[in-house]
C-alpha cells in the first residue's frame, strides 16, 4: 500500500502528463520555430500556391497582425499571429482560425496541416517572400 503522502504526488504527475497536447508535440521534420516564421512573414508580401487547386495568392503580413490577401482579383482582410510552439495562425472573416506548421525543405517552404497521428499533409507551397507591400494591398 502506498504511503499516504505519495498518492497526491502521483495523481499530480499523472494529471500533468495527461495534459500534454499531442498536436504541440507532433511537428513535421524541418518545421520552423516561432522566430523563423516571424522573420519570413512579418512585413512581407508572400506569394503562395495551394496544392489542392493550384490557386495562387499574394498576402501581405503587417506587423500589427493584420493581413491582406489578393486572390482572383479580390482583396480580403484577416489576421495573423505566430504561436510560441511555432505555428502560423490565420483567420479571415467569419472563418475559424487555423494554425499550421511551416516547413523548410532546402530552399522551399511548405505549410502543413499537422495531425495527431503524425500523418501531416502539405497544403500550401510558398513561392516568394518579398519585403514590404509592393502590390499595395
Amino acid at each position: 500500500m502506498p504511503r499516504p503522502g505519495i498518492v497526491p504526488v502521483l495523481l499530480a504527475v499523472l494529471l500533468v502528463a495527461g495534459c500534454a497536447h499531442p498536436l504541440r508535440e507532433a511537428q513535421p521534420e524541418g518545421a520552423l520555430n516561432a522566430n523563423e516564421i516571424r522573420a519570413l512573414f512579418n512585413e512581407h508580401t508572400v506569394k503562395s500556391v495551394t496544392f489542392s487547386k493550384g490557386t495562387v495568392r499574394d498576402t501581405y503580413y503587417m506587423a500589427s497582425g493584420e493581413m491582406r490577401r489578393l486572390r482572383d482579383g479580390e482583396v480580403s482582410v484577416g489576421s495573423w499571429r505566430v504561436r510560441k510552439d511555432g505555428r502560423l495562425c490565420q483567420q479571415f472573416g467569419e472563418h475559424e482560425e487555423t494554425c499550421r506548421a511551416i516547413v523548410r525543405a532546402g530552399s522551399t517552404y511548405v505549410k502543413y496541416v499537422v495531425r495527431e497521428d503524425g500523418n501531416h499533409r502539405p497544403i500550401v507551397r510558398y513561392i516568394s517572400f518579398t519585403p514590404g507591400n509592393p502590390l499595395r494591398l
